[in-house]
């Protein structure tokens, strides 16, 4: 397997739950992940929120439980997070572009690292967005039920989801620093790992 050296950071072992525990749990996570197939989620708890402009859509948002800091000197292969990854190219508005909340309005990917190996996620879907433009300090949302499949993934990567589906409310901080670090660490990852046909 190459190597991806990006960060080194150990986190608790990945948490799946069926929709069934899920739910006796009281669970209303924000942001997950939940099998198309089986209904199995993966609840995600992502405390760093960040965005940057983009010059050729709306912004780019990340969201990951990886401290940034660290991003940028260790190895990814010792750590085990998630980072996501939402590129919105437009806001909807009525009569110029589709309202309906099957329209793609942003590609997601999530990038979940674990044991030394790695998956990421990938597809689109409708990002509803509270501001008008993301020109300013923070820029809130929501994605409901994007549908993602694994596009890449390390040799032993384990897919427990398979066909996904990725909701989530987001208040993101401008931070084109912070941006710019999780973009590399997830092109380190998406060059590290084969594409899965």
């Amino acid at each position: 397997m190459r190597r991806f050296v990006v960060a080194a950071v150990i986190f608790a072992p990945v948490l799946f739950m069926h929709t069934a525990w899920y739910t006796l749990l009281g669970g209303a996570a924000s942001p997950t992940l939940q099998s198309a197939v089986t209904g199995d989620r993966m609840p995600l708890t992502l405390p760093t929120q960040v965005f940057a402009q983009d010059k050729a859509g709306i912004a780019d948002i990340y969201l990951t439980d990886l401290p940034v800091a660290d991003l940028a000197s260790k190895d990814l292969s010792q750590l085990s997070g998630t980072i996501i990854h939402m590129h919105v190219f437009t806001i909807p508005s009525a009569g110029d572009t589709p309202i309906a909340t099957t329209a793609t309005t942003s590609t997601a990917r999530v990038v979940i690292l674990a044991n030394g190996q790695a998956g990421v996620y990938a597809g689109g879907g409708f990002f509803a967005a509270s501001d008008d433009d993301a020109s300013g300090k923070t820029f809130a949302g929501s994605l409901r039920q994007a549908t993602l499949y694994l596009r890449h993934a390390t040799a032993g990567f384990d897919d427990r989801l398979g066909p996904s589906e990725l909701s989530l409310r987001t208040s993101a901080r401008r931070d084109e620093q912070a941006a710019a670090t999780l973009a590399a660490a997830i092109d380190a990852v998406v060059n590290a790992a084969q594409i899965v046909e």
